[in-house]
């Protein structure tokens, strides 16, 4: 078996960096055809899984954070059926800020000890998201995720998160709940339209809506509690914005996955989402996979069974 991982080495304050040769050793004791390439920037982990894919690697695992395996599963599904008739298998290791798919799934902390047991896994089938989104500067993009798509205050969080410099010490958690706290208090709540399939679109003034593939986001709020990343349907979920002391009055139930029978929430599931600012030229920012990239208007589409997943 032909396998590669690929490292994204700043990830979780360089923590993959720190952890990356161990990982390499552990995977080669049982697999010595095993390659390791490092990320540079953004897009690389879409680059280097296309090409990789191409060159005939069976399982391709993605070291890093949720942006990282979202880069590698976008690299992995641009690629068509004519181009690749068999797309390798896919599998993580967690080292990033947020780290939120991983709690889709049991691993061991130590990353060496993730990569044995991720080899003794069984690949299942798990679905993915398409989206079509407009680009700041004008045309349109496509990207796929594995986890969560949203829009609203997210998008402002996860450019904040991002940008932070200073703050390796801090649990990812931590980060997320700084700068959600800073981004209740100054972000101005947009007006939206939500189609879910069919439906007759829901117009609302939104904190946020989250596009769920997998329950977690935010580094741990448990944003789609019922979420699966099997069952061919994104969960949904529309959070009002009445106003911001209720929004941070509620925001530990998110974390508990408790806000579903909130007045102010809304989850439903679909296979497709579109959604669009209510007031034309209004720039709302969209995040996919803890990484901040476009604006709306955005169609979200599910594809079933995309990829095969040691988890």
């Amino acid at each position: 078996m032909r396998i590669a991982i690929i490292v994204n080495p700043v990830s979780g304050g360089g923590r993959a960096a720190r952890h990356a040769e161990a990982v390499h050793a552990a995977i080669r004791q049982v697999h010595p055809a095993t390659e390791m390439v490092l990320t540079r920037g953004r897009g690389d982990g879409a680059r280097l899984a296309e090409s990789l894919a191409l060159s005939g690697v069976d399982l391709l695992i993605a070291f890093g954070g949720d942006g990282t395996l979202g880069e590698v599963a976008d690299g992995l599904l641009r690629l068509s059926p004519d181009r690749l008739p068999k797309r390798p298998e896919l599998g993580f290791i967690a080292a990033g800020t947020g780290s939120d798919f991983r709690r889709n799934f049991s691993f061991p902390a130590d990353p060496a000890a993730a990569a044995l047991d991720l080899l003794s896994r069984t690949p299942r089938r798990i679905d993915a998201g398409r989206v079509t989104f407009a680009l700041p500067g004008g045309g349109e993009g496509v990207r796929h995720f594995i986890n969560i798509a949203s829009l609203g205050i997210t998008g402002e969080i996860v450019t904040a998160v991002n940008r932070a410099k200073l703050e390796k010490n801090r649990s990812g958690g931590l980060i997320y709940l700084i700068h959600t706290l800073g981004a209740l208090l100054r972000f101005r709540f947009p007006d939206v339209a939500v189609r879910l399939d069919d439906e007759p679109p829901v117009e609302a003034r939104v904190a946020a809506v989250a596009i769920a593939n997998g329950a977690w986001f935010g580094g741990g709020m448990k944003i789609a509690p019922d979420a699966r990343i099997d069952d061919g349907l994104f969960d949904a979920v529309i959070v009002r914005a009445r106003n911001r002391p209720t929004l941070i009055a509620n925001l530990a139930r998110v974390y508990g996955g408790l806000h579903r029978t909130h007045p102010d929430v809304l989850i439903r599931r679909a296979r497709t989402v579109e959604v669009h600012p209510s007031l034309p030229g209004d720039l709302i920012p969209l995040e996919f996979d803890g990484e901040d990239l476009g604006c709306l208007p955005a169609r979200y589409e599910i594809v079933p069974a995309a990829l095969m997943l040691r988890g």
